[in-house]
């Protein structure tokens, strides 16, 4: 399967899962509107971006399709493979060390490696398996099988710990819980809180199934068809930034409804992403820096704001590319590393694109895939 197989492959499977929607009434959010325009990039801003390389070792076990979240342990990182499901530790360098757990359905095992996470307080990376509806926690430091929790009441794309419970990104589109995008439970599963009350409801999602992450020691979250983006970590969800892109706009709830015929239509994603509304959106974020990939019309952009300075960047994803050397922009993936931003290559656009005068190469990048025919998917780590 080749790399473009592979990312429609990702976008169409996140398409098929469930989803919900937000109203645009984003006029009555408390929180700064922070807005990007494809006129208005920020040359010094691009200037001063710099990008470190991790070229991940290639080995019979350590072979990755696509990378679905990646979480930093210290000099290790723990990466999660979403179209192969496996989950695999690395060094900083790129050095191969394990993987983690085995598939199957037994203690310790797992069909789908939905999204992982870092349980600081118990030093236990947390795998939740969508397919067998349970998490499982493994010794951050030995990656040894510790024990796990069934969750059969919840249906989720993502969860982490917060307080004594957790918070999960809900995907549920029946039952009780099915109103909210986002619920606090205690560690056996019992709803404590519920926040985002969702204004349209179907079988899909368009976006990023693990809409959570941590940045220093905070939560945020965000939501499919809203740029809101919400902070958790007082266990509330608190508004702190509303992203616009002029000329790109959500679909409201009504107009979700008409394309979607009320949320039965089986081409809701393929009717999405030919019209004029946002059909993708995600959100990453680093300690300096915040970016999002948006879609629409089929057409990929890539969205940088600096918190600290407030400029920013918009600009199609291989423009984007291109400027920094990357070869072929794919995705970003949530979290951090090394406070900076993770944005995910294309090994095999870059092997093809190495040496070449046109779209030339970043050149460390050049020099790192220079000797090889085959890679795993390059990681690049974007900051200041």
């Amino acid at each position: 399967m080749n790399m473009k197989s592979r990312i429609f492959l990702l976008l169409a499977s996140l398409s098929l899962m469930v989803s919900c929607a937000k109203d645009n009434a984003q006029e009555t959010i408390n929180a700064p509107t922070i807005e990007f325009s494809l006129e208005q990039s920020s040359k010094d801003l691009l200037k001063s971006i710099k990008t470190d390389f991790i070229k991940l070792e290639l080995t019979k076990d350590s072979s990755i399709e696509t990378i679905g979240q990646i979480i930093e342990l210290g000099d290790t990182i723990v990466i999660s493979d979403i179209s192969n499901p496996n989950l695999l530790a690395f060094t900083k360098q790129g050095n191969f060390i394990s993987t983690i757990g085995e598939k199957g359905i037994g203690p310790g095992e797992y069909i789908n490696a939905t999204s992982i996470f870092y349980d600081r307080e118990h030093n236990a990376i947390g795998l939740y398996d969508e397919q067998n509806l349970k998490i499982i926690y493994y010794d951050a430091s030995t990656f040894k099988y510790s024990h796990e929790q069934y969750y059969k009441d919840i249906k989720a794309g993502c969860c982490m710990p917060v307080g004594d419970g957790l918070i999960w990104y809900n995907e549920a589109y029946d039952g009780r819980s099915s109103d909210y995008y986002f619920l606090i439970t205690d560690n056996v599963g019992k709803i404590k809180k519920e926040f985002v009350k969702k204004d349209f409801k179907s079988g899909y999602i368009t976006g990023n199934t693990t809409c959570l992450y941590t940045v220093k020691d905070r939560i945020r979250g965000y939501i499919p068809y809203s740029t809101i983006l919400y902070d958790f970590s007082n266990q509330e969800a608190t508004p702190i930034y509303d992203l616009r892109f002029k000329g790109f706009d959500m679909p409201t709830p009504k107009e979700l409804n008409k394309i979607s015929i009320n949320g039965n239509s089986p081409v809701l994603f393929k009717k999405l992403s030919e019209s004029g509304y946002i059909s993708y959106f995600d959100v990453v974020e680093s300690n300096d820096l915040l970016a999002s990939t948006v879609i629409a019309k089929k057409k990929s952009h890539v969205a940088l704001l600096d918190k600290k300075t407030g400029e920013r960047i918009f600009m199609s994803s291989g423009k984007f590319a291109s400027k920094l050397g990357l070869g072929k922009f794919q995705y970003f993936v949530s979290n951090s590393i090394n406070s900076s931003i993770i944005a995910i290559l294309d090994s095999e656009n870059l092997i093809l694109k190495n040496g070449k005068k046109k779209n030339k190469l970043n050149k460390d990048l050049s020099e790192l895939i220079a000797r090889d025919s085959v890679l795993n998917p390059i990681v690049a780590l974007i900051h200041k």
